[in-house]
């Protein structure tokens, strides 16, 4: 059944009437094949063509044996008539062009594993995502991650922009990493925050749970491991890498949608309630960028969280659309 089909196959194939789905059955059909089944195949089509009645079916033979030998050879030269060449220019036509078609699908795959699948936060949202492997990502808002469609096929790494929680899936094989402009991590399995936004002055990666190895992208080149309970603070500014002890709960509060904070200035404090709610804050006083606030909002409404503020600072506010003034 699949010998008549190759043979239909070839013959469309060298008429130049095959599909693109016939092509594909013939690429599958030929993998399925042994090899002397193929090369009948071929024979037969082979034999269609006239030849020389000078050249028997032996010499034939020899001359298509040394055409495959001379592909990992020293190209030798053949005299044949014009008949001749025909004949083994179609053999030529069937065995290469089997092998550009494969070429070609393996190209087309090789595209499709490149391209990237790319998850977008908008401002005043956040995403849960699952990595092929299991991996889990919760993104914060303005936050962007994304990873080849192979993504775990021979590698484990993704580029991140934003502040994300990672949980990821344990594999001694392939290592996960996490790609960013300025600091890059590393990890086997483990839970950590990122703090990465292209738009700040600082990288923060804080450890929840397991080890990661994390090193800087700019010159001299800086690395570290970390701990659990603790962060890596790299500034943009000054290149300086730092490590420090931390409260993870006040890192990662975010993720269970209140805001905390601990000694934070009252600038830091504002920014994320920007990018929490999606709004823009206008600071008139300048008083207040050298104010320092430590408290959790367990509320998620943005005139709560105000009035509180407010309260604390003593600041008049006025909110009109998505933009809030201070002074």
């Amino acid at each position: 059944m699949n010998k008549n089909k190759i043979d239909i196959l070839l013959n469309k194939y060298l008429k130049g009437t095959i599909s693109r789905e016939e092509a594909e059955d013939l690429q599958e059909l030929s993998n399925l094949c042994k090899n002397n089944e193929l090369k009948e195949a071929f024979r037969k089509q082979w034999d269609k063509y006239q030849l020389s009645p000078e050249m028997n079916f032996p010499e034939i033979r020899d001359i298509s044996n040394k055409i495959h030998k001379s592909i990992h050879a020293t190209r030798k030269k053949y005299i044949i008539n014009i008949w001749t060449r025909i004949a083994v220019s179609i053999l030529l036509i069937v065995t290469t062009g089997l092998s550009v078609f494969l070429m070609i699908d393996d190209k087309q795959m090789q595209t499709l594993g490149e391209r990237e699948i790319i998850t977008q936060v908008d401002k005043g949202q956040r995403a849960n995502i699952t990595l092929p492997d299991g991996t889990t990502v919760q993104l914060n808002s303005e936050s962007t991650l994304s990873y080849r469609q192979d993504f775990g096929i021979q590698n484990r790494e993704v580029k991140f922009n934003g502040e994300g929680f990672f949980q990821v899936i344990k594999n001694p094989d392939k290592k996960f990493i996490v790609n960013t402009q300025y600091m890059d991590v590393e990890v086997l399995g483990t839970s950590f925050n990122f703090f990465a936004y292209e738009s700040k002055d600082i990288v923060e990666v804080t450890l929840v749970e397991g080890k990661v190895f994390l090193y800087t992208n700019t010159s001299p080149r800086q690395t570290t491991i970390l701990e659990p309970n603790n962060k890596a603070i790299y500034n943009k500014n000054t290149g300086k890498l730092n490590v420090e002890q931390t409260n993870t709960t006040f890192e990662t509060a975010w993720r269970a949608t209140e805001l905390a904070f601990r000694t934070e200035p009252l600038t830091v404090v504002l920014a994320k309630i920007e990018r929490k709610y999606g709004v823009i804050i206008n600071i008139e006083n300048e008083q207040l960028f050298s104010e320092f606030y430590t408290g959790v909002f367990e509320k998620e409404d943005l005139t709560e969280v105000m009035k509180v503020l407010h309260a604390h600072f003593q600041f008049t506010y006025k909110i009109k659309g998505d933009t809030i003034f201070i002074k």
